[in-house]
């Protein structure tokens, strides 16, 4: 780890050590590396499916062991890699879902689109604290005055019924429509910039204000912002993006400069200049933001389920659509190879194919008719 560390990001080592701690050490600590065979390792891996983990996370459990047998081989340690004949769990490819246009407004439509003061959210929430039963009142009241964490909510509800899972979803329930003192209200400009960029979640909560070039109308995409353990600490840390590629310039409309124009008058000063922060400034939590801003917006939509990262589908397939080069797509998505972009967009790109045979025949046909 140690070796490692310098060339990694905070969040991959964070990965890194959590698979070490979760599931390595507890089955392989107590061995010698020489005595780890290639028939023990299979027996792991069938020991990790039966507990139900993902193909994904197997795999990642697995580079992160094959880590370590490299480094030894490469000290002489030992002569052989026993992951080296281990059959892995095979990853299928994840099927990509994407908003249509239609969806898309939709969507676009149920999203408010100012930000509100603290006296209106006030206004907003005592307004609505008579519509609940006399004895949530005074709880929901306590909440709103503290900001106590939900655990505490289920409590003061006196929930006892049920698992501890399915009474902090009642109370969640209960309070889904109360906004917290430090809630974020800048949902249409936010995922309207999710749609017509691409960008990636963490991508979109890093981004400050002077990584908008408003004359050449661009965003630069410079850093994500990651939340998770240092330490034993959890941090909120601005890196720089997965890959060199994905440092890039994204092109943006100018009626889409406008609403981000619109939104920089309203929105709260932040210490770090993040274009998308709480009432209070903070960095967003991105789990938060899923669960009260994004899935409640499908649903008022009427929309299915899908994950934030669709948006980026979407935004990929609306390029495709406009018959944009798959190059341009590339560099505006930040993959660091086209052929990711094809694997991943190249169904798309097929649908457009008959109308792109038509055109050409066009072209042909009609040049030769007109030289005879």
């Amino acid at each position: 780890m140690e070796l490692k560390r310098p060339n990694l990001k905070p969040w991959t080592l964070n990965d890194y050590q959590s698979a070490i701690d979760r599931y390595l050490l507890p089955r392989f600590g107590h061995y010698q590396l020489d005595q780890i065979s290639t028939a023990l390792l299979e027996d792991f891996i069938a020991d990790l499916r039966n507990t139900g983990l993902k193909a994904k996370t197997i795999v990642e459990i697995l580079r992160v062991l094959n880590q370590h047998f490299r480094y030894a081989v490469r000290r002489h340690h030992i002569r052989y890699n026993p992951l080296t004949d281990v059959e892995k769990p095979r990853l299928d490819k994840p099927e990509i879902d994407f908003l249509r246009v239609e969806e898309i407004r939709k969507f676009v439509a149920t999203l408010p689109r100012d930000w509100k003061t603290s006296e209106q959210l006030q206004k907003s929430f005592f307004n609505r604290i008579p519509k609940l039963p006399e004895p949530l009142r005074g709880v929901v009241i306590r909440y709103y005055v503290q900001n106590q964490k939900v655990e505490r909510i289920a409590r003061d509800l006196s929930l006892a019924e049920g698992t501890v899972k399915s009474r902090l979803h009642r109370a969640r329930q209960v309070l889904q429509f109360l906004p917290s003192r430090n809630d974020f209200h800048g949902d249409y400009i936010f995922f309207l910039i999710a749609i017509l960029s691409g960008m990636r979640l963490g991508e979109l909560l890093g981004l400050q204000w002077n990584d908008i070039d408003w004359e050449t109308k661009k965003i630069r995409v410079r850093r994500a912002l990651w939340r998770g353990k240092i330490n034993g600490k959890w941090q909120w840390v601005l890196q720089r993006p997965k890959s060199k590629a994905a440092l890039r310039d994204l092109d943006v409309s100018e009626d889409l400069l406008q609403e981000l124009r619109k939104h920089r008058l309203a929105c709260p000063k932040s210490h770090n200049e993040l274009v998308f922060c709480t009432q209070a400034g903070e960095p967003l939590e991105a789990r938060s933001l899923m669960r009260w801003h994004f899935e409640p917006a499908l649903k008022r939509a009427g929309l299915r389920k899908i994950r934030f990262h669709d948006l980026r589908h979407t935004y990929a397939s609306l390029l495709i659509a406009q018959k944009e080069s798959p190059k341009y797509i590339q560099t505006q998505l930040g993959h660091a190879s086209i052929k990711t972009t094809f694997d991943t967009y190249g169904h798309l790109m097929e649908e457009t194919n008959p109308v792109a045979a038509a055109r050409l025949s066009a072209v042909v046909l009609n040049g030769s008719a007109k030289s005879r």
